[in-house]
């Protein structure tokens, strides 16, 4: 239990009980978790309660907050705020003037975490004049102190000079006449008042309407769950501004400012928002904005549970964090001035325009370059940044979070638990309160002689780290150059690179600096990995003993002068003593200020009180702030398998259209489910309605819902991948889903059949090729069993089939085999079967479920089926296929020439007998049919044939399979397999070459054939081989490589346009050598190729 122990001035004591009875009454009242009101009577009618001194124990909870109220009335006329301050949200400035009291405030979080901080806060208002005071006994770390710096009487008139009609004063009582309260612009706004109004940020924001302010806001969100009780994932952001003159917003206004993220942005999504919106949230978060997924679509994006497409712009989640940052640059008045160093050698100017730059030194209009100034600025927060430690705007802990002390926040943990004690004194407003720290940044070493460096072989280093979240500065785009002063303006460098260090290639190295015969110095790696975004620097030059300047420029390796946009100076100081003949840091814990570094840049000493270190470390990348130019980032990928374990993907049956949950999934992780239907789902923790619910039932459900923490959600735009391994070797080949900007995510149809199914997620990045590189680990197991109850066949007309499902409502489809007789057929001996599906109207059906004219017979087409013949009439292979049809849809067939026409209406007999089993005869062509659920594993690696109609395998690594090989045809020609990647929208590419009939493409099929394959086959040969996948694994594909040298590979993108590899059957394949500019007979019986897998493929 925490205590807070409340002092009143003796000076105060006096102003408050001068007579009695005198109509003052003063109270501390805190609001518990269920709002109920725990009062403390301070004075009562002008009486002293407990000499002046309370003791107060404050609740374990987060969000809380203490305020202290002096009222004064008439007494014979009186309002009892005991009875009238129900609810936190009754103490507001109309009450206050209504039974005239001031009140001013503590927030404090008790946790018990580390994390637990308090703060004074002035947002709504000043009342009265405060310090706070912690002492840490468990910890021993010194006490801390926060307070305001001026009286209140002076406070209070810093504070009337900012607009008219800041101060009121108490109407009765013996307080009457005297000043209660100064008026804050969130009140003032959120009121409708005059005194601050948005206008004022008019004409700051007509400065910024043009089309490219040049404004970019970067920063990392640190993951949080929302108002509406929705996590949001932790992510990186970078977004430039623009003005958009002409757009046409929803409220019927014209011309809006986007925020737009960068390719580097791991947060996505663009924001929309009008000036007039905008300035209705830059002194309270007023103001909406609109997000949306792309810039020209026409409906925004509804944040889950949000219940709208606005979005309040003090939201918390990643994009209103972007409005954090974005609205302090108002606040402060950044935007349109440059800072001006504080090193006086330091002569270019710092960038405001960029949040990495907002150094609080520049606030305000302070240390400027140049004659531009704000064209305006929050002048309430601006007394209360620079005379206390109180917030005095919602954005006032972003604007003083650099400050190295001095800042709002106390920390609330000491040790192993929260702290003991709180000491909170209140004074008069005469009187100046004692516990003011003064805010100051470690960014300069003022009034400090430079010394000129010398070479050091003692070892003495720093740490740099330019790593935090999933980003890390990209060594592949990304250099380092170290400067240091040998001599009085003379500045020597080194250059640190990943394509410096002759022997890792990594930039994340131990790097050790030496100096040369004639006097130059050098650096070289020492081959010792270091943490991806770690590196060291040792034997740092120094001087003996005194103050030292260097610089560290990061740049792109394309600016080796640093002189881009991109590129950024840091200006690092250090002070050296001589320890036993050795020069050493002088340690700031030990003497304050004795390092420093301006751009943001943090300093970490190893913990310890010595008067000297020798190493320290500096991070660029740190909580929520970054400090580097976006275009320097990237992802790190390294991190996969320490990133926290995902939740178990939910499933859902697909039968209907719609995702409907599997009953069973009630909880998130070792998930069990079961179902009766072979076409499924599966999508992400928030799917499941029951894991959601209003934070106003947070109570009734003891604590939040699952989806208000970490899930399975992935980053915006990435992939979430479902892996399937089935528990009897049943193999069913991953499928992916991209996630939306919010990462939700629902994969599409999966056709599985009977089996018990061990389903996780893992995430990738969309970018990889092949989305190969993993950002997290294998999440928690869903357990599927899919049982399938088998249903009849029958027919419509006498030449469809169906499935029939009466007396079976809750079966909706069933899986069909086919095989083709051996005999001769009566079809063309080039042609093959299309087996497609309509609806009873004989519309045709999509494999994704779409009706209407737009579908086509490549849409609709299920699987194709044949018999491949040689050149004399001989049966070479024949093929079989097992396919999905759903309970409603006809099973029809059509008739594919070599040449490619299609015969929709090919003369068919289906013949039924009431079982399972059934014939069909098309032209003499004869297939017999059953429906059968089990498939086998030659059909489940069919699977990415029957999901694209093209001939392709899904394998892994060290996959075996048997090949059939046979043929007839003259030429002698080779064949082999290519990795193929496929893009979310199902383009495909080889080792990034887009797919086409291009020179490019065909070149990356003949560099990429996998492994030792290259089957060799002329004239009449039949013969079986083997193949062991060596690729990784993907999507594998056949490529034909003619004795004419030409290179033949699936789909349409092939000389004249043409197909000439083509299915006969589920993993079989014929192709055809000759081109149609060489008089080809599209006979495709020149190499025929069926693929077995050895074992079930897992």
């Amino acid at each position: 239990m925490t205590t807070l122990t409340l002092n009143l001035t003796s000076t105060l004591q006096q102003s408050l009980t001068d007579t009695t009875p005198n109509g003052v009454w003063a109270y501390a009242v805190y609001f518990d978790a269920n709002g109920l009101p725990h009062f403390t009577t301070l004075v009562d009618n002008g009486s002293l309660e407990s000499g002046g001194v309370y003791d107060i124990e404050l609740p374990q909870m987060g969000g809380g907050k203490i305020y202290f109220i002096v009222q004064s009335q008439d007494t014979a006329n009186t309002n009892d705020l005991t009875s009238l301050l129900t609810g936190e949200s009754t103490i507001n400035w109309n009450n206050a003037a209504a039974w005239d009291f001031r009140y001013d405030s503590f927030e404090f979080s008790l946790l018990g975490s580390p994390g637990d901080a308090g703060n004074l806060t002035s947002v709504n208002g000043f009342g009265l004049p405060m310090d706070l005071s912690i002492a840490y006994p468990v910890s021993n770390a010194a006490t801390q102190t926060r307070g305001y710096g001026i009286s209140g009487s002076t406070l209070f008139s810093d504070l009337g000079q900012t607009a008219s009609g800041v101060l009121t004063t108490y109407t009765s009582g013996a307080l009457s006449g005297q000043t209660r309260m100064a008026i804050s612009p969130t009140t003032s706004v959120g009121n409708n008042l005059t005194t601050y109004q948005a206008s004022d940020w008019n004409a700051y924001l007509q400065s910024l309407e043009v089309a490219s302010p040049g404004i970019t806001i970067s920063g990392f969100f640190n993951g949080a769950p929302d108002a509406n009780n929705v996590y949001h994932n932790a992510a990186y952001f970078a977004y430039e501004l623009s003005w958009d003159a002409t757009h046409q917003n929803i409220d019927g206004t014209v011309g809006t400012f986007w925020l737009s993220p960068t390719e580097d942005s791991q947060v996505k999504g663009y924001i929309q928002i009008t000036p007039d919106q905008l300035a209705n949230s830059i002194y309270s978060t007023l103001g909406d904005a609109y997000i949306y997924t792309n810039q020209d679509d026409a409906t925004p994006y509804t944040i889950a549970h949000s219940g709208s497409e606005a979005m309040n712009t003090g939201a918390n989640t990643q994009w209103g964090t972007i409005f954090t940052q974005f609205l302090t640059g108002f606040s402060a008045g950044y935007f349109n001035v440059q800072g001006q160093s504080p090193n006086a050698g330091v002569t270019t100017p710092v960038n405001l325009n960029t949040n990495i730059n907002w150094d609080p030194t520049y606030a305000f209009g302070h240390s400027l370059s140049g004659t531009a100034t704000p064209v305006y600025m929050d002048p309430y927060s601006e007394v209360f940044f620079s005379n206390s430690n109180s917030y005095g705007s919602n954005y006032s802990d972003n604007l003083m979070s650099q400050y190295s002390q001095g800042g709002p926040l106390i920390s609330l943990y000491d040790g192993t638990g929260n702290v003991g004690n709180i000491n909170i004194t209140i004074y008069d407003d005469s009187e100046t309160p004692a516990g003011y720290t003064v805010p100051s940044i470690a960014n300069y070493i003022p009034n400090a002689t430079f010394e000129p460096v010398a070479a050091n072989t003692n070892g003495l280093n720093i740490g740099l780290s330019f790593a935090n979240q999933t980003m890390v500065l990209d060594e592949s785009e990304a250099s380092i150059t170290f400067r240091f002063q040998t001599a009085e303006g003379v500045w020597s460098e080194v250059e640190l690179s990943a394509s410096a260090n002759t022997i890792t290639g990594s930039l994340w190295d131990v790097w050790t600096i030496v100096k040369n015969g004639d006097g130059t110095y050098s650096v070289s790696a020492a081959g010792s990995e270091q943490t991806t975004g770690s590196l060291l620097i040792n034997n740092m030059p120094t001087p003996p003993s005194g103050a030292a300047w260097y610089q560290l420029v990061v740049h792109d390796t394309s600016d080796p002068d640093g002189t881009a946009a991109s590129a950024k100076t840091y200006n690092l100081y250090t002070t050296t003593t001589d320890s036993s003949g050795t020069a050493q840091f002088v340690n700031p814990a030990y003497s304050a200020g004795a390092l420093a570094i301006d751009g943001l840049a943090l300093i970490n000493v190893p913990s310890s009180a010595a008067a000297t270190t020798n190493t320290f470390s500096l991070a660029f990348l740190y909580s929520g702030t970054s400090t580097v130019d976006p275009s320097l980032l990237t992802t790190n990928t390294d991190l996969a398998d320490s990133a926290p374990q995902p939740t178990s993907p939910m499933a859902g049956d697909m039968s209907t259209g719609t995702f409907t949950l599997l009953s069973g999934q009630d909880t998130t992780t070792d998930v069990a489910a079961s179902s009766s239907s072979g076409v499924l789902a599966f999508g992400w923790t928030g799917v499941n309605p029951d894991f959601w619910w209003p934070t106003s039932e947070n109570g009734t459900n003891g604590g939040p819902p699952p989806i208000a923490s970490y899930t399975n959600k992935v980053g915006a735009e990435n992939i979430a991948r479902i892996f399937f391994s089935g528990v009897d070797g049943a193999f069913v080949k991953p499928v992916d889903a991209v996630a939306d900007i919010d990462g939700q995510w629902t994969t599409p149809t999966v056709q599985m059949g009977n089996g018990v199914y061990t389903v996780n997620m893992r995430e990738y990045l969309p970018e990889s090729p092949g989305h190969a590189t993993a950002l997290t680990p294998l999440s928690s197991a869903l357990t599927l069993t899919v049982s399938i109850p088998t249903l009849s066949l029958t027919q419509a007309g006498r030449s469809a089939l169906l499935v029939d499902n009466t007396g079976h409502s809750d079966v909706h489809g069933n899986w069909i085999r086919f095989e083709a007789s051996d005999a001769a057929s009566g079809l063309p001996h080039d042609a093959t079967l299309v087996l497609y599906a309509t609806d009873a109207d004989g519309n045709l059906i999509g494999r994704d479920g779409s009706v209407g004219a737009g579908v086509t017979l490549a849409d609709a087409t299920l699987a194709k089926v044949g018999s491949v013949f040689s050149d004399t009439g001989t049966n070479l292979l024949t093929g079989a296929q097992q396919l999905y049809l759903a309970a409603g849809q006809q099973l029809h067939f059509a008739v594919q020439s070599g040449s490619g026409t299609i015969d929709m209406a090919p003369d068919v007999q289906v013949t039924t007998d009431g079982s399972n089993a059934a014939t069909v005869d098309v032209g003499g062509f004869m297939l017999t049919a059953e429906t059968l659920n089990d498939l086998s594993a030659a059909a489940n690696v069919a699977a990415s044939q029957r999901e694209s109609d093209q001939p392709l395998l899904y394998l892994s690594h060290g996959d075996e399979l048997k090949l059939e090989i046979t043929g007839s045809g003259a030429n002698t020609n080779s064949l082999g397999f290519v990795h193929l990647d496929m893009d979310a929208a199902g383009g495909w590419s080889v080792d990034g070459v887009a797919y086409g009939d291009t020179p490019e493409f065909k070149a990356a099929l003949t560099s990429h054939l996998d492994g030792d394959l290259t089957i060799v086959r002329g004239g009449d040969t039949a013969f079986e081989t083997t193949w062991t996948v060596a690729g990784d694994d993907g999507y594998y594909a056949p490529v034909l490589l003619t004795q004419n040298g030409d290179i033949l590979f699936i789909g349409n993108e092939n000389v004249g346009g043409h197909e000439y590899i083509r299915m006969y059957g589920e993993n079989t394949f014929a192709f055809e050598d000759l081109t149609s500019e060489q008089n080809s007979d599209f006979d495709y019986n020149d190499m025929v190729m069926k693929i077995t897998p050895v074992d079930h493929i897992i």
